[in-house]
């Protein structure tokens, strides 16, 4: 069951907000009133019984780790007396500050006991709170929102839930923040009651950080559904988010796509430990894990090995399995432009994504030189590939694609730092480290002097839906894909371009 979560300043917007909860799905409402200046307990009445066959849960927080409120709301307690005199459906009371309002609770209210700690895992005493709603005589809803940090403290959220299943009672308990996520999508695991969603992007609940969308959770919640997540280093609206909810959508596969900022070795132990017992569907892996990873993988596609890192887990009936999709992704981003027409290539850079571009074209084309500076022994591209030239041996300096393998260098982003005498020659240039929504240095150099380009985030995609068809055993069509899902991002994709494959 999904609870939307409704935050607005006035009572016309909670009744616009409510019907459009109601609307994507929502089958009980919590209401936070902390926004409403001036609580009319009337026009509260008014709209409670406008929408009377609606489970609607009444909060009033004491306290917010926000800078748009300043708790404690003044007369809350007072109000909370006028509230329950309207006999709402269900009242959230905090643990232990509201604790003496019980017994003053009419039969037709259910209180939700909530306890609550938006930095940790510390403020949350379960066995004081055990005390008190078992000694209740009445029906009950026991909360419990707390912020995990660490995988430890997930296992926490999971332990907090089996204690209170066992006492036979009905409870929500989530987490909040990104690790939390996972908590929010698998809610019936936990046995809760309901989970917590909001219904808009600019309207709802604005203040717990990690809380999912509505149509997200719905469709997180079918037995069949995909449950993916990256670990790793990404931000709460990286791109990734945008690519895979595209790919659920066109794939008609429901599904779900989330973050969890692993941040030591043994939580990614313990998180592999989960994956291989059902947890997830698939794993994401980005920095600083591609590598450590491989560590606590036994069985490894070609393509983690050739690239010495891995960014895709799957569950395979042996086990679970890494690859690097690196390789595929640059193969699906090359071969729309006619690789026959490619016979040399310029690479300046020794990033790992040099090795799979040279993995993709070792055998396609006649030569592959790499930038004399870099070309020394101990070098892991040049000891692993023989067959590479150092720039200075080179009879030309005319190459038909350049790859830039280079992060931006800071002070110098807009600085071109290959040598222009080898861009102007080219038919294609490659620039796979350009950052997304940044017009690189070598692309308005592409476009000054009419050289095709392909840009970091048709590399990005191309690795994103690789791994998604290894994740759910599907082919996404190229024709399915949304051109409008590219829109933040500078590179002008060319669909026939990129995914004609």
């Amino acid at each position: 069951m999904i609870c939307a979560v409704l935050y607005a300043e006035s009572f016309s917007l909670l009744d616009q907000q409510l019907q459009a909860a109601l609307n994507q799905g929502s089958e009980i409402i919590e209401i936070r009133l902390d926004a409403i200046s001036n609580l009319n307990v009337e026009h509260l009445s008014n709209l409670i019984k406008k929408y009377h066959d609606t489970d609607i849960i009444l909060t009033l927080r004491s306290e917010w780790k926000s800078t748009e409120i300043d708790p404690p709301i003044e007369g809350r307690q007072s109000l909370l007396k006028k509230i329950i005199k309207l006999k709402p459906k269900f009242l959230d009371l905090e643990f232990p500050l509201d604790m003496h309002l019980i017994s003053s609770l009419p039969s037709e209210t259910t209180p939700v006991i909530t306890a609550l700690d938006f930095e940790g895992m510390a403020k949350i005493a379960l066995d004081p709170l055990l005390d008190l709603v078992l000694k209740i005589n009445r029906k009950l809803i026991v909360k419990i929102a707390a912020t995990p940090n660490t995988v430890n403290d997930l296992q926490q959220i999971w332990r907090w839930s089996k204690i209170l299943k066992k006492n036979k009672l009905d409870y929500v308990v989530l987490g909040m923040g990104q690790l939390g996520q996972i908590t929010r999508v698998k809610y019936k695991e936990l046995g809760n009651v309901w989970t917590y969603g909001r219904f808009d992007k600019k309207e709802g609940e604005p203040f717990l950080p990690g809380m999912l969308f509505i149509e997200e959770l719905m469709k997180s919640n079918p037995i069949s559904s995909y449950h993916l997540a990256n670990i790793g280093d990404i931000s709460e609206n990286d791109a990734l988010r945008t690519i895979y909810s595209e790919l659920f959508k066109v794939s008609k596969i429901d599904g779900i796509f989330m973050n969890l900022p692993i941040q030591t070795s043994p939580e990614l132990d313990q998180m592999m430990l989960w994956f291989e017992d059902g947890l997830l569907d698939g794993i994401n892996i980005t920095k600083p894990w591609q590598v450590d990873i491989l560590d606590k993988i036994s069985i490894k596609d070609p393509s983690a090995d050739i690239m010495g890192a891995a960014n895709c887990i799957t569950y395979t009936k042996d086990g679970l399995k890494a690859y690097n999709t690196q390789i595929e992704g640059l193969k699906r981003s090359l071969e729309p432009f006619s690789l026959k027409r490619i016979k040399r290539v310029y690479i300046d850079g020794t990033e790992r994504i040099a090795k799979a571009v040279v993995e993709v074209l070792k055998d396609k084309v006649e030569t592959i030189v790499i930038r004399d500076e870099l070309f020394s022994s101990g070098n892991d591209l040049v000891d692993h590939y023989d067959s590479l030239m150092s720039s200075v041996d080179s009879y030309s300096d005319n190459y038909d694609l350049i790859v830039n393998c280079n992060k931006p260098v800071k002070g110098f982003e807009n600085v071109v730092m290959l040598p222009r005498s080898i861009l102007e020659n080219a038919k294609l240039i490659f620039d796979p480290m350009s950052k997304l929504n940044i017009k690189s240095p070598l692309k308005k150099f592409a476009e000054k002097n009419s050289i095709r380009y392909i840009g970091g985030y048709q590399f990005f995609f191309n690795t994103a839906l690789a791994n998604f068809e290894l994740w759910t055993k599907r082919s996404i069509p190229n024709s399915s894909i949304n051109s409008d899902l590219f829109d933040p991002f500078d590179d002008e994709i060319d669909f026939g371009f990129m995914l004609n494959y």
